[in-house]
């Protein structure tokens, strides 16, 4: 990347190689296969046509090799978008309201949080 093309893309708000979303769930074990294929069949399809998506990934947790495994997820669900506006732009959209809800039905709330997951936003290096 020129010098030229990596001040344009600071200044608009994109990484080099843009942002990524990290979102851990602890998903109800009896439960895996309706989340996963809610991963597949709604979520995917739908944010694979909006703009500045890049790409999808869902991931289950195996083991920790090193320290303890997290007891407050089992699951995380990797976003990558062009820009965090744009990542925002689809969080706002119809097409997100819809493809929601199937993930949402079977989280468990972790232990220790109020929270159904937790989203944590990373810049690329």
């Amino acid at each position: 990347m020129t010098q030229a093309a990596a001040a344009e893309t600071q200044a608009s708000g994109k990484t080099a190689r843009g942002i990524q979303l990290h979102t851990d769930f602890l998903v109800d074990q009896d439960r895996e296969r309706e989340f996963v294929d809610a991963w597949r069949n709604e979520w995917l399809p739908r944010v694979s046509g909006a703009t500045g998506f890049i790409e999808g990934r869902l991931l289950k947790l195996r083991q920790a090799t090193v320290g303890d495994a997290p007891t407050q997820l089992n699951y995380r669900l990797i976003q990558v978008f062009e820009s965090e506006e744009l990542r925002h732009a689809w969080s706002e959209a119809p097409n997100h309201a819809g493809a929601w809800p199937p993930l949402e039905k079977p989280l468990k709330t972790p232990p220790g949080t109020r929270w159904l997951f937790t989203a944590l936003l990373f810049d690329e290096q």
